[in-house]
């Protein structure tokens, strides 16, 4: 079982934006041992964390006093290799089913992500019945969003369980229409091999 213990709640991800925005992000602590966002590190000047862009798993420090760290009690684990994904609500197992991912030169990235946004995509029946949308990136830029890797509903459920994505993973509409009612903005989406 992979278990995420805290997560980082930004309050101000982007200071030139006039308006107040927030985000979630899973934090670290570095090798050398200086006081950062972590399970049970206090608060510093400065903290790090993740921060949404290309490339995937980049790192940034932001102001302790813009940081709230609170206990994670809900993540989605998607496993590439097996093409399935597990729901985690309390560290008990919720639901699990089969996904596609993304094609050969095109994969689904590897790392921890969370989620952005969601939505109903009215505009985009290829994006099934609902969508999540992801801190991840994908390989493919000139995708709408510049590639930004969603967790998504399908109109061609026959692929599930197939590479043929641009680097999004695709849940069969009822799947991902149960995970509607968990997911929410902030929540951690680990990627894996597996």
């Amino acid at each position: 079982m992979i278990r995420l213990c805290q997560i980082v709640r930004i309050l101000k991800c982007n200071p030139w934006r006039s308006r107040v925005t927030h985000c979630e992000i899973a934090c670290r602590r570095r090798a050398t041992g200086a006081r950062q966002l972590g399970a049970g590190c206090p608060r510093s000047a400065a903290q790090t964390g993740a921060i949404t862009g290309r490339p995937n798993g980049r790192t940034g420090w932001i102001p302790a006093a813009a940081a709230n760290i609170h206990p994670v009690d809900r993540w989605l684990v998607v496993y590439r290799g097996t093409r399935k994904f597990e729901l985690y609500i309390d560290g008990v197992l919720r639901r699990t089913g089969p996904v596609a991912v993304g094609a050969r030169g095109m994969e689904t990235p590897i790392g921890l992500f969370f989620v952005q946004s969601r939505f109903v995509p009215s505009k985009y029946p290829i994006l099934g019945a609902f969508a999540f949308e992801t801190s991840g990136y994908s390989k493919l830029s000139d995708w709408p969003g510049g590639g930004v890797v969603g967790v998504h509903g399908t109109n061609t459920p026959w692929l599930i369980g197939q590479a043929v994505s641009h680097g999004c993973v695709r849940l069969r509409n009822s799947d991902v229409l149960a995970l509607r009612r968990y997911v929410r903005p902030g929540t951690p989406v680990k990627i894996v091999r597996a």
